[in-house]
């Protein structure tokens, strides 16, 4: 795993942001340039996203070995030198307010270069009107489009404002070409085509009309595009608040939650700052933020006060407006969830079935868990065992043994429901969250349609679409406002219900696969035990929280309860604004 080092910013060093810094939160570029700031706070990475780091690595060199292989990379290249290699690998460049490691660069026809970055996620999806070119073509012909290429551009909006920060850096250092642009090579593919590599081509992004920045403030002679006009922006403003938290200024940027806080390192010291302050951005999408503070709205006792018929007035796109002053009024009353209406009734059938799927990246699913539990004194189907049952294999998942995993799961699933419509009993399956399981249902029968057993598209779309899939996640929604967060992890436990496992999260699970995969030992027989443990208790927090939705979610207020709690109580809202570009 990779080490995690703390770096306390040096009061006399030259200040430079990276590539990443353009597209990160404002209070944490603050805190990260802040020499006052606790660093003893700060939590390390989660294993899951070290995994990430350590697979892109890989692919680097992967890349790497394919390009060398073709064409002649300088390396250790002096970017100040008069040398002017075709192509160089990973140069390390400094500018007046910048750093950047490209990952590669290429010499464009003006002589000036142009970037490339290497990714660990999917560039491409099929159908038409990506510009790419053949990492496999010696130069000039990387540069050439790939006609054939029957591909369109995913979106990832962080490439295009990392490529819009090297391009910039090059241009201080008056080695960009004037032909504005940056190319991403991926990694993975689509589950139907496994011959699909995304690495092996050069996915273009088009950042601007050209001009190369010769300065600090310098620009470009015509209009920018979007990409580097967004990205011109953001870079002058983190710039400041980089500036104003490391020489002891004001500080430019105060916490609000946004979807970059869960896996931020630094919010276990923004969290308790914001919940001290009774922060709105508590209970919205950080895009509705500045929509509820430009309505004086500052705090959730604001946003609890406001006139029902006002706050329902209130243009978020997150949640309805309503929802946001019930989830405001929740949370002062302290009440976990709020029921909707009187009667919560959630989807049961006599025979039910938890499922939860444990996947690896791209690569697949490996493990089907289940638990099978049925309605007051009704037995299960003959044959059918109570309790849980996992579907699971450790070999690669892009062998045949994948395919015949999930081709057991299906049959065992197909048998149970014919078993009980022979019966005359009702069944239902249930997830949490559809869309993770339903990947790879539809995934996996993509990629080996040809095996034995294996379910076609339109049986696997009649069951998803009937009654018998339920989306507990989505009933948790139509049953109930929820003031924190929706992961089953935070739900479950509404029901009294907590995992054996003292760090439960899917990140997790994956760095857990890695060492159950890694042969036979003792370690790994462990892990294996470990992810298993951990899927059981995904299967039975689902069973626990449906149970406690039909017996005891009496216990929670209705949003009318609140309303009465709160009575007639209103007050003026704060008139405190934040900055833009959050």
């Amino acid at each position: 795993m990779i080490e995690h080092r703390e770096r306390v910013p040096d009061p006399g060093e030259v200040l430079r942001l990276g590539a990443a810094d353009a597209g990160r939160c404002r209070r944490r570029i603050h805190l990260e340039h802040d020499p006052a700031a606790d660093r003893s706070l700060r939590r390390p990475p989660e294993p899951g996203l070290q995994l990430r780091l350590a697979d892109l690595a890989a692919h680097r060199e992967v890349v790497h070995d394919r390009l060398a292989s073709t064409i002649e990379l300088g390396e250790d290249w002096d970017p100040a030198g008069a040398d002017r290699p075709a192509a160089v690998w990973a140069p390390r460049l400094a500018s007046a307010t910048r750093i950047a490691t490209p990952d590669l660069l290429l010499r464009a026809p003006d002589g000036g270069y142009l970037p490339v970055l290497v990714r660990g996620h999917r560039t491409l999806d099929p159908g038409t009107g990506a510009p790419c070119s053949d990492l496999d073509l010696a130069l000039p012909g990387l540069l050439a489009p790939v006609p054939s290429a029957a591909r369109k551009a995913r979106s990832h909006h962080a490439d295009a404002l990392a490529l819009a920060h090297v391009y910039r850096t090059l241009g201080e250092l008056g080695l960009a070409s004037g032909d504005a642009r940056g190319g991403i090579i991926g990694k993975g593919g689509p589950a139907a085509d496994a011959d699909w590599d995304d690495g092996a081509l050069i996915l273009w992004h088009r950042l601007g009309p050209g001009g190369a920045v010769t300065g600090e403030n310098a620009t470009t002679d015509q209009p920018a595009t979007p990409a580097l006009a967004e990205y011109d922006a953001r870079f002058a403003d983190r710039l400041a608040v980089a500036r104003a938290a490391a020489t002891g200024q004001p500080a430019l940027a105060q916490p609000s939650r946004v979807a970059e806080c869960r896996r931020c390192p630094w919010w276990p010291v923004c969290e308790p700052e914001l919940q001290a302050s009774r922060d709105v951005s508590l209970l919205v999408a950080g895009s509705d933020v500045d929509v509820l503070h430009d309505a004086g709205v500052v705090t959730y006792d604001d946003l609890a006060a406001l006139d029902p018929r006002i706050a329902a007035a209130l243009p978020l796109t997150g949640i309805p407006a309503a929802d946001a002053r019930a989830r405001a009024l929740a949370l002062i009353a302290g009440a976990p969830l709020v029921r909707r209406t009187a009667r919560v009734d959630p989807r049961r059938a006599d025979v039910e079935l938890d499922v939860d799927m444990e996947s690896y990246l791209d690569d697949g699913a490996y493990l089907w868990g289940t638990y099978l539990t049925t309605a007051g004194d009704t037995a299960p189907p003959p044959g059918f065992a109570p309790g849980y049952r996992p579907f699971v294999t450790w070999l690669p998942l892009n062998s045949p043994t994948a395919a015949e995993n999930f081709v057991a799961f299906w049959r065992y699933l197909t048998q149970l429901r014919q078993a009980c419509s022979a019966a005359g009993r009702t069944f239902a399956a249930y997830c949490y969250s559809r869309k993770a399981e339903e990947r790879w249902l539809y995934g996996t029968p993509q990629r080996f349609p040809h095996v034995a057993g294996m379910p076609t598209r339109s049986e696997v779309d009649r069951f998803c679409s009937s009654g018998q899939w339920v989306d507990l996640y989505a009933e948790i929604k139509r049953c109930f406002v929820v003031p924190g967060s929706l992961r089953l992890k935070k739900v479950a436990e509404v029901a009294g219900f907590g995992w054996r496992d003292p760090e439960p999260s899917g990140e997790n699970s994956m760095a857990w696969y890695r060492i159950a995969t890694s042969g036979d030992g003792s370690d790994a027989r462990a892990h294996r035990s470990r992810i298993l443990r951990y899927n059981e208790d995904d299967v039975r927090a689902t069973l626990a929280l449906r149970h406690w939705m039909t017996d005891r979610s009496h216990e929670m207020p209705t949003v009318a309860d609140l309303d009465t709690y709160r009575g007639g109580m209103r007050s003026a809202p704060s008139n405190r604004m934040t900055s833009p570009l959050r």
